[in-house]
């Protein structure tokens, strides 16, 4: 299973996320610009589980007609998930300890602990690629595991003490790819245990979420107002496909195919969030162009979009979780969130 989110734009975004998932310490963190939804990840066409600030885990069998709550108590506060399959996934908590589930999130079991994360008790993005492969991404560490999550190889972050990664991507055990600060992705060819620098943009734009069909074809997004990017040799060359021509954050991109893609995030000047609109964009020809897709012009920003098959995705704004079963022609909300304000 290849997809989550964890946007973080720059060392200072990248710390206010931080401390949003951590679930204590959030006096003074103005959650009206903040997504309310800080872990997720998705299974076939019905099934999604959410973290939400507080750390409680939200999940659906029935593609969002019902939701069931598993309380943060549980394991002390969920932080970070994935899944591989319907039943079996990994989560992080967050006092850094990674769970396992295998009847699909009802119930769950400490694997192993981190120890010291030098960065609060938040880690960030968790992924696996199959039952032993997995890996954990920590604004200054990378662990990967190869006995699914009993044990943990530690390394330091490509990106050093000065940058942050906003996504994690692995197609198998062995290729993938960090996005993040400074207009570079690193990739591994030997599952993470070397990462080489392959250079997107010149300039310090922060790309986001990065998106592969295969080992060679992938896409993804700088930001402000720097397009959208796409290779065909593995990250070795990237060519601009769109400037957009306005101020952009596209804090999401994926592709289900060489030609069906789509991006989400917000337009307008990120100091004045009052005027910014959200804006979730698709393309058939594989990102040459891209057409609007309304959903709700009253929303502050779409920060995620998701696609388990060409006619199923997901989109989350702030406080509201909107699915569409028919290749986004139309999307209707099937979870509100209560809103919230400063903490």
């Amino acid at each position: 299973m290849i997809g989550m989110l964890a946007t973080r734009m720059t060392a200072l975004s990248m710390a206010l996320l931080t401390l949003s998932i951590m679930g204590c310490e959030r006096e003074g963190v103005d959650r009206n610009y903040m997504p309310q939804i800080e872990g997720k990840a998705f299974y076939g066409a019905k099934r999604a589980w959410l973290i939400n600030w507080q750390g409680d885990l939200l999940r659906t069998e029935d593609a969002g007609d019902s939701w069931e709550t598993i309380p943060a108590g549980i394991v002390g506060g969920f932080d970070q998930i994935t899944f591989i399959d319907e039943r079996i996934g990994w989560a992080t908590t967050i006092d850094g300890r990674v769970v396992r589930t295998t009847d699909a999130g009802r119930t769950w079991v400490s694997i192993s602990a981190l120890g010291d994360t030098t960065w609060g008790p938040g880690l960030g993005q968790i992924g696996f690629v199959d039952e032993k492969h997995g890996w954990i991404v920590h604004p200054l560490f990378f662990w990967r595991t190869e006995d699914g999550g009993t044990t943990w190889e530690q390394s330091p972050s490509p990106y050093g003490p000065k940058g942050s990664v906003a996504y994690c991507l692995f197609i198998n055990p062995k290729v993938g790819w960090l996005s993040g600060s400074g207009g570079s992705i690193y990739s591994t060819q030997d599952g993470g245990k070397t990462w080489q620098e392959q250079t997107v943009v010149q300039q310090d734009r922060g790309l986001s979420e990065v998106t592969f069909v295969n080992s060679l074809v992938g896409w993804v997004a700088a930001s402000p107002n720097d397009g959208i990017y796409h290779t065909e040799d593995g990250g070795k060359t990237w060519l601009v496909l769109r400037d957009p021509g306005k101020i952009f954050y596209l804090h999401s991109v994926q592709f289900t195919s060489r030609t069906d893609g789509w991006a989400a995030g917000n337009e307008g000047e990120v100091s004045k969030p009052s005027n910014r609109k959200p804006i979730v964009l698709h393309t058939t020809d594989g990102g040459e162009n891209w057409e609007r897709v309304k959903v709700a012009q009253d929303e502050p920003f779409i920060h995620y979009v998701h696609f388990t098959d060409k006619a199923t995705g997901w989109l989350l704004s702030r406080d509201n979780i909107y699915r569409t079963d028919d290749s986004g022609n139309t999307w209707h909300i099937v979870l509100r969130l209560p809103p919230v304000g400063k903490q």
